[in-house]
Formats: C-alpha cells, sequence, structure tokens
C-alpha cells in the first residue's frame, strides 16, 4: 500500500508542476495583481487642481477633472495596462471645446504614468505619477503619431484610493 502512496504523491507533483498548471497559475496571479491596482483614485496636481481617475478592471479607464467647465474639456475615457508589479500607463481621449483659454474645438490624448503604494489587505491605496498630454485641432486623430498637436501640457501628481464608506 505504501508503495502507491509515493508514485501517487510524486505524479501529483509532476501534474501540478506541468506547463498547462503553471500557466493557469500565473494568469490567476496576473488578475490578482490588476485588481490591486483597479479603482478609482483621486489625485492632486501641484497646481492644486484636481481629477478623479478611474481603472477599470477589464482595461478602461475613465477620468474627470476640476478644470472641465472652466477650460473647456470633456471628461475622458481611455485604456490602461500594468507595466510592473506597482505600475501601469492609462491613456485617455477628451474632447475640447471653443473658449478664450484653448486653442479651439478637437481633442487631447493625456498619457498617464502611475506608481503605486500603501497596499491595504493586497489593495494599493495611495498613487503618484505624472500626466502628459496634447491638443489638437477639430478633425486630427489625436492617436496618430503624423498629427501636429498645436498645446502640450502636464504635470505631477499624487493621489488616494476612493473608497466605499
Amino acid at each position: 500500500m505504501k508503495k502507491l502512496t509515493l508514485p501517487a504523491a510524486v505524479m501529483a507533483l509532476a501534474l501540478a508542476a506541468s506547463p498547462a498548471a503553471l500557466a493557469a497559475q500565473s494568469q490567476s496571479a496576473s488578475q490578482n495583481q490588476s485588481n490591486v491596482i483597479g479603482g478609482a483614485y483621486i489625485l492632486l496636481q501641484k497646481d492644486d487642481r484636481q481629477r478623479v481617475l478611474s481603472l477599470e478592471s477589464g482595461g478602461t479607464v475613465t477620468q474627470v477633472s476640476d478644470l472641465e467647465n472652466e477650460t473647456g474639456f470633456t471628461s475622458g475615457l481611455g485604456a490602461w495596462t500594468r507595466t510592473g508589479a506597482d505600475s501601469a500607463r492609462a491613456s485617455v481621449v477628451d474632447f475640447n471645446h471653443e473658449t478664450d483659454g484653448n486653442n479651439g474645438p478637437g481633442a487631447s490624448k493625456i498619457v498617464y504614468d502611475l506608481t503605486f503604494s500603501d497596499p491595504v489587505d493586497g489593495i494599493y491605496q495611495t498613487v503618484t505619477g505624472y500626466y502628459a498630454g496634447q491638443a489638437f485641432q477639430s478633425g486630427q486623430n489625436p492617436l496618430s503619431n503624423e498629427e501636429p498637436h498645436v498645446r502640450s501640457f502636464g504635470t505631477r501628481f499624487e493621489g488616494k484610493r476612493i473608497v466605499a464608506e
């Protein structure tokens, strides 16, 4: 009876270490990592302006800023991806309105580089980073590297996760 137990244990270990089993474990760990970063964060910029950035589990991102009504642009939508164990990059597109403060209607593309810290129960609570953006004229494609932009902008920020109370 004991002779059968040892080969069965060896077989179980071999199966657990198979490429398919390791790939499933890696995929599960990757999905868990996305959940650690995903969520909504309020960002405080160096110029005391604020925005909310929401990283959804499916890879989409939304942005809203306290400057939208003042300087004439809309909330933004885009995509994000993990770039490291505690970092991500997000790209957002929004639309500009004709105002005295901007270069007229068109789209803007904003790229966020995010670094997360202070995990609590495996979920990051703070974020720091930088965003850089470019505004384009009406009819231009902000995702094309061939399009000339009319204005550049960017700043550093610190943020906190928004949690349900």
